[in-house]
């Protein structure tokens, strides 16, 4: 029809749709209907040819214009008149920055309510997201987020009584300092110390004489590990903790062979998929990430995003957690709000890991309130005794320096000359030397750990040279690329966030779905033309689309934070210079204790003491501990 009026008016046909549309009535095949239609298409794309650029006068790109307009349509201008911080609670992509740049060039007063909310939120956000803090002093936040807006302070101080009405922040008065928290973290934190006193004060006194029952397990307990499976089953909440080769795995064996003795229900679950997957193999019993076992759901319904909650809990009798230094105050308030208060709950893990990604520092909290029944482990049982991973584990947290290169051992430094002296020899290790010696798989069954992104040692450089050495460009190769990386058939990757819509297969033709942060995988086939590509992770097809594919990312070489929840045959660790908080005893600990049969360090052995020396843990703010004592203390002193 678009042809029929051009060809019959020409250049003069978008003035005869706007001005004399009636004229068309007069071209077969279109009626008044039909105009009305075309009257309407008109006035929509004259529309957002005027939002888009308008849109694009402030300085954004076409993505992002359509991004927007697609939100808001005919009312973008108004919106962003209005108060375009909107935006960045309205459209995924869209953050303080960009909203931000939007108002101050629509000439917005720097020191308007709405900026200094946004900018409030978005750096409490950051605080959180990036430091692991849930709080800041009032004083600090007031600072620096004047400074971040370039205003004077007495205007956020102003404001913070708005922004608090409006559910945003909360502000608390703990001691003599007040703290304050996004309205979120806030609540979470509230959540976890509320579902806690539920279970802790529910517990009742135990008949059952369970001890004759272990005694006479085939496997012979320490008392600390007897006393742990007693508890297990005595305490509504336990924590275990311990560091490698001390037995945590064990105690989880010996309490699921009590809770069978007992027909007693039990679930298993860890907050990675390889985490999960090391637990089901340890144990020989099924066990699923965290936001499996409580239903996650990528589309909300009338319940929430969690098919387990508090209205609908977990039915079992007993939940046991494993890699629990890696939950942060979200996850975990999720995973006690599906706890029943008639269920046990198991917490293991090793408190000297590195805290989680997220914010909080949970499993340190739990332990330091006080509250909660904790068996330490500290104890190498003599099966591990002869591995110098574990007793290098244990000398280089409590700061001594580890025993290298012995013969017949399994844990080694090779000492380079320079940070390009190390990156080579890494290289040469993992294509030549150890396969060769060790007659392993340089892809499968050796993994680089940095402490590091950026740098010559750092994770996207390792992986560039890894990749060309291990899995070069070839004619015979598809390969796509994505932002800055190129993958190609035969790449090493990792899956970087949980994703539950992805179809997965196995080689029995039996399908599931998702796949998990943390999941190792290896291109199989070629690029379709619509970007799928075939993936294979745990020896189960997947198949990924351009936009899952962004979830992807090259993992010959992966940072010590992502392969926490991991072990790997092999391990290769560079020792270069870095920012101070990053050469330090626990992300060490935490890198050593990834390798179950071989470590090696690479690079300067003052590099290695001098993250042993550094004590250094980053503080995070958090009052977990404190509102669980507070409480615990009104509930005894009122006897509620």
């Amino acid at each position: 029809m678009a042809k029929k009026i051009v060809k019959l008016y020409g250049e003069d046909s978008l003035n005869i749709i706007t001005d004399t549309p009636e004229v068309l009535l007069s071209i077969r095949g279109i009626g008044k209907r039909k105009l009305d239609k075309i009257k309407e298409a008109l006035v929509k794309e004259r529309d957002s040819r005027q939002v888009l650029i308008y849109l694009q006068s402030l300085g954004l790109g076409n993505k992002t214009s359509m991004l927007i307009y697609k939100t808001y349509q005919g009312d973008t201008i108004e919106v962003i008149e209005n108060n375009p911080y909107i935006l960045i609670e309205d459209i995924k992509g869209i953050g303080f920055n960009i909203a931000d740049d939007i108002a101050l060039r629509n000439n917005i007063d720097k020191t308007d309510l709405f900026r200094i909310s946004a900018g409030v939120v978005y750096y409490l956000n950051q605080q959180a997201n990036v430091n692991g803090n849930c709080f800041i002093e009032l004083v600090k936040m007031i600072d620096d987020v004047s400074k971040l807006l370039k205003i004077d302070s007495i205007y956020v101080k102003n404001a913070l009584l708005n922004i608090e009405i409006e559910g945003k922040i909360k502000t608390e008065k703990v001691q003599d300092d007040v703290f304050v928290y996004s309205r979120m973290l806030y609540d979470n934190e509230k959540n976890v110390v509320a579902n806690i006193l539920r279970l802790i004060l529910s517990e009742e006194d135990q008949q059952q004489n369970i001890l004759e029952l272990i005694e006479s397990d085939d496997i012979k307990y320490s008392d600390t590990q007897k006393e742990a499976i007693l508890q297990a089953l005595y305490k509504k909440m336990l924590i275990i903790t311990g560091g490698p080769g001390t037995g945590k795995t064990t105690i989880i064996k010996g309490i699921i062979k009590l809770l069978e003795n007992f027909k007693m229900s039990f679930q298993l679950c860890a907050p990675t998929g390889r985490a999960a997957k090391r637990m089901e193999e340890s144990t020989g019993h099924g066990a699923s990430t965290i936001h499996r076992l409580l239903g996650y759901k990528s589309i909300e319904s009338e319940d929430g995003f969690l098919e387990y909650n508090r209205d609908n809990p977990l039915k079992t009798d007993v939940v046991i957690v494993d890699e629990v230094s890696m939950i942060d105050i979200y996850l975990m308030s999720n995973l006690l709000n599906a706890i029943d208060t008639n269920t046990k709950l198991v917490l293991v893990g090793d408190v000297d890991q590195l805290p989680s990604v997220g914010p909080g520092n949970v499993l340190k909290d739990l332990i330091d309130s006080n509250l909660i029944t904790t068996i330490r482990l500290d104890r190498i049982f003599r099966q591990e005794e002869s591995s110098n991973i574990i007793k290098n584990a244990h000398l280089i947290n409590s700061g001594k320096r580890p025993v290298l290169n012995e013969e017949n051992q399994d844990f080694f430094f090779i000492r380079t000359r320079n940070e390009a002296h190390t990156l080579d020899t890494v290289v040469d290790l993992i294509a030549n030397r150890l396969p060769n010696h060790y007659k392993v798989d340089p892809l499968k069954d050796i993994q680089v750990l940095s402490a590091m992104k950026k740098g010559v040692c750092g994770v996207d450089n390792l992986n560039a040279k890894l990749q060309e050495r291990l899995n070069p460009q070839s004619f015979n190769k598809e390969e796509i690329e994505l932002g800055k990386h190129v993958f190609r058939e035969g790449d090493k990757v990792m899956q970087t966030k949980n994703n539950y819509d992805l179809d997965v297969e196995d080689e029995f033709k039996n399908k599931a779905k998702g796949v998990y942060n943390g999941d190792i995988g290896f291109i199989r086939s070629a690029f379709t033309k619509d970007g799928a590509c075939e993936i294979i992770i745990d020896d189960k097809k997947v198949v990924y689309d351009y936009k899952a594919m962004t979830e992807l990312a090259l993992s010959y070489a992966i940072t010590i934070h992502k392969s926490q929840g991991s072990e790997f045959p092999i391990v290769v660790i560079p020792m270069v210079s870095g920012p101070y908080m990053l050469l330090s005893r626990n992300i060490l600990y935490t890198a050593i204790t990834r390798g179950k049969q071989i470590v090696v360090l690479v690079g300067d052995e003052m590099i290695m003491n001098r993250m042993i020396e550094n004590n250094f843990r980053q503080n995070r703010n958090s009052t977990l501990a404190y509102f669980l004592r507070k409480s615990y203390e009104f509930y005894e002193e009122n006897d509620i």
